[in-house]
């Protein structure tokens, strides 16, 4: 008797612990925010239509996202890891120079690899026009 009252409220013990363990996911994820660089003879970028494919280079899950603000700043939580960015075909620039409104294609200036590792990282993502 006096063992099972023991075991008893040692496992009662061990429940209670356990029940107050908290898993915080928020050391998995990175808040990643995107700026494009457009190139020097644009002065003022009015909207950026570009939709994005971000892949987890270990996992190879794909996220897929357009939402750019009007000043090419894109806000999103990605889990950390290496991830491969690609603008989709079609992506446009509309932009302002001096007095004059430009509407543009666009392509990354270079193959683009993210390294997210911390729980906020700020990329800047160099965009050229396209030929």
């Amino acid at each position: 008797m006096k063992y099972t009252l023991k075991t008893a409220l040692l496992l009662v013990g061990i429940a209670m612990l356990s029940s107050c363990v908290k898993r915080d996911t928020s050391d998995f994820f990175s808040q990643v925010t995107l700026q494009l660089v457009p190139p020097e003879e644009v002065q003022q970028t009015l909207r950026v239509q570009a939709p994005v494919t971000l892949r987890n280079i270990n996992t190879g899950q794909r996220t897929y996202t357009s939402d750019f603000d009007n000043e090419g700043v894109l806000r999103i939580s990605l889990m950390k890891g290496v991830y491969e960015l690609t603008l989709e075909t079609g992506c446009k620039l509309k932009y302002r120079t001096g007095d004059e409104t430009f509407t543009r294609d666009i392509v990354l200036e270079r193959d683009t690899k993210l390294v997210l590792m911390a729980s906020e990282e700020a990329v800047p993502v160099k965009v050229i026009f396209s030929e």
